[in-house]
């Protein structure tokens, strides 16, 4: 993957001027297939952020951290800097959407969320990329996303934690407590939605007993079971 730079601005020009040259690319062809996007749900230290950034690797598409679009959900122009990538019928479709979520939602960070949500959105329009945590599978159509959860048994979570970690047991486990709730909290609030519940995943592994090498494969033959293989991408 190319290097990503390390500020949120320089971050949403770079990415505004690769998906600037992929719509030119994609355009001269007389037909194009979309791709849609990975999201990475996943239990604290299961390895489900590690693992999505394998897939991305491996399958050339574009990889989105949790940190990277919380960042640019707070960050003020984002969110439009981003829509200016699409076109007029794809941004109507984003901004009907958001509108649509707001007027029904009872979020007082209605700003964030707006951000949030034209983030993921317009992520989701151009498609081909791999998005960790903040419920983007909550975000997106069922056709735009394969959405795939990570799970692992919660003592061998807390073992993983001290030996990557360096903590030790009761400092794994109060941190572990900590963003678990954390994250169950993010989605009810925002969202009103369980996290944890099975069925709204399109897959779900566990890296209790594979390794993330493993889950990897799974996960990517189970995208490309659903939607084909993509090629790789041009740059």
């Amino acid at each position: 993957m190319p290097h990503r730079p390390r500020s949120v601005s320089s971050l949403v020009d770079y990415q505004v001027q690769r998906w600037a040259y992929e719509q030119a690319r994609l355009r001269k062809e007389k037909a194009k297939k979309h791709w849609p996007v990975i999201t990475i749900s996943r239990e604290f230290g299961s390895l489900g952020a590690s693992i999505g950034l394998d897939i991305a690797k491996k399958m050339g598409f574009h990889f989105w951290d949790q940190e990277l679009v919380h960042g640019m959900a707070e960050q003020s122009g984002v969110d439009e800097a981003m829509l200016e990538t699409l076109d007029e019928h794809a941004k109507d479709a984003v901004s009907s959407f958001i509108d649509a979520v707001l007027r029904r939602s009872p979020i007082t960070e209605s700003v964030y969320l707006k951000n949030l949500l034209g983030i993921v959105h317009t992520i989701g329009k151009h498609g081909r990329s791999v998005i960790i945590g903040r419920g983007a599978q909550f975000i997106l159509e069922p056709h735009e996303v394969h959405s795939v959860r990570v799970v692992c048994p919660r003592e061998q979570r807390l073992q993983g934690l001290m030996k990557r970690r360096g903590w030790d047991h009761h400092e794994a486990e109060k941190i572990l407590n900590e963003v678990e709730h954390d994250r169950h909290t993010f989605i009810r609030h925002h969202y009103n939605r369980d996290v944890s519940t099975p069925s709204v995943y399109d897959i779900s592994v566990n890296t209790g007993n594979m390794t993330a090498d493993k889950a990897v494969q799974v996960i990517i033959a189970s995208y490309e079971a659903r939607y084909g293989s993509p090629p790789p991408p041009v740059y």
